[in-house]
């Protein structure tokens, strides 16, 4: 099965969404996952372990990113598109099953994704290779209890 991923340029939201494809992965465990997303936020799901590709959307004038997107992937015939940008992309493609989040300001961000996908997918995930951790263990102060990531933190 493959999945393709429309995702957020915006780190903070990449993360927020990170609930949703945990879900799809849960279910679809032997899936592939494709991932379209912006080139700061690309770096979330590269330890992601049904990676099959990242995708990265680099910005054009007159959104002819969208354009070149559809062209490069256009043949390829997905069994899911979860399109976290609500872009006409996602209409585009060929797939047996759209699953398409409608965003609004008016709520949180995960509020909106538990909404729109009828999901609890508050539990968010990052999947990080055993060097990073080795890594931050290296660096981490102990006399400190936590280590904070306020994805969002711009939501009342």
């Amino acid at each position: 099965m493959k999945i393709l991923v429309i995702s957020s340029n915006l780190i903070g939201d990449t993360v927020l969404s990170t609930g949703v494809i945990q879900h799809f992965y849960n279910i679809y465990p032997k899936s592939k996952f494709t991932f379209l997303v912006g080139p700061s936020a690309s770096q979330i799901y590269q330890h992601f372990p049904a990676l099959e590709n990242i995708i990265k959307i680099k910005k054009k004038n007159y959104n002819l990113h969208w354009l070149d997107m559809y062209l490069k992937n256009r043949h390829i015939k997905w069994d899911i598109v979860i399109d976290l940008r609500s872009s006409l992309l996602s209409y585009l493609f060929n797939t047996k099953k759209r699953y398409i989040f409608k965003k609004n300001n008016k709520s949180h961000h995960i509020e909106q994704l538990n909404k729109s996908f009828n999901l609890n997918v508050d539990t968010l995930h990052v999947y990080t290779s055993h060097l990073e951790e080795q890594q931050v263990n290296k660096k981490l102060n102990t006399n400190f209890k936590y280590v904070v990531i306020f994805p969002g933190g711009n939501w009342i």
